[in-house]
């Protein structure tokens, strides 16, 4: 039977379900899409101006140290930064001492030709559900330089 000859009831039957599947899905794509895009939103209001102040702040800082590395040359220029390194190490050992990581060795101040002027060496204890939480935290410090 050709489809122009179908019985009224079968083709308002038809009829009647398709818009409704049809405003469904463009309902859920629409809400899917929305959602979507106002997450997006929240998360740039949310994160973008303090990572757009990092980056602003890291490229001020590389400017100012290359151009006093220029200016007074590499020794001047480490050894005033004497107090900040210190304090910055400092910074690590206490954050050991709070989570309980056994200090094997602490220079606040030691310049190498590798460029480490300071460091914290520390023991993690693999049973210390604390540590082990943590070490995930020290590992990542890499990334806030």
């Amino acid at each position: 039977m050709p489809l122009t000859k179908w019985p009224r009831p079968k083709y308002q039957f038809i009829k009647m379900m398709i818009p409704p599947i049809g405003n469904l899905l463009l309902d859920l794509a629409d809400y899917f899409i929305g959602s979507q895009v106002a997450t997006i939103q929240q998360v740039l209001l949310l994160f973008g101006p303090p990572l757009l102040l990092a980056f602003i702040t890291d490229r001020v800082t590389n400017l100012t140290r290359n151009q006093a590395s220029r200016i007074f040359g590499v020794k001047p220029f480490i050894y005033g930064t004497f107090v900040g390194i210190c304090v910055h190490e400092c910074a690590h050992a206490l954050a050991c001492i709070a989570f309980g990581f056994k200090i094997l060795e602490f220079k606040a101040f030691q310049p190498t030709p590798d460029g480490t002027l300071g460091h914290v060496t520390y023991e993690v204890d693999e049973r210390s559900k604390l540590q082990s939480s943590e070490i995930v935290f020290f590992a990542s410090r890499e990334l806030w330089r």
